[in-house]
């Protein structure tokens, strides 16, 4: 019997990068809840328990930096990996300081937040069993 794969929240408003990014984890080998608030999202973190959390910075219902700081009050285990458009070299900073484990940049691409997740679920031994990271780059 086949392991369950990593699951993953995905709490990020822009509709576009939910539609890009929800074949890529299915393809990367992850179980992805989407959702587009930080209502949403806490929702989801009640109801069950993930193995990594991506946020956007900038929820229409909530700050990303205060959402970290609310997940981090129920959950302190489960990687939190911000995935930006934020450029200001403050924000990054502010994540961090909340409990956040990686915050990538999405004009960094698919790629780099890829990697990223690889990262925080390899320290927990968690990997998913297709298409390792060391396939190769992969190209936006």
């Amino acid at each position: 019997m086949a392991a369950e794969p990593p699951s993953v929240l995905l709490i990020e408003a822009e509709e576009d990068t939910r539609k890009m990014l929800e074949p890529l984890l299915e393809e990367w080998g992850y179980r992805a809840t989407l959702v587009a608030t930080a209502t949403e999202g806490l929702k989801n973190l009640l109801e069950r328990r993930f193995d990594l959390i991506i946020l956007d910075d900038w929820l229409p219902d909530l700050d990303g930096v205060e959402l970290c700081r609310q997940i981090r009050d129920i959950d302190q285990q489960t990687p939190v990996i911000f995935f930006s458009a934020a450029t200001m070299g403050s924000e990054d900073r502010r994540a961090f300081a909340v409990g956040a484990n990686a915050y990538i940049y999405k004009n960094g691409g698919p790629g780099s937040l890829r990697e990223a997740m690889a990262k925080e679920l390899n320290k927990n031994h968690r990997q998913p069993d297709k298409h390792d990271i060391e396939d190769g780059p992969l190209t936006s």
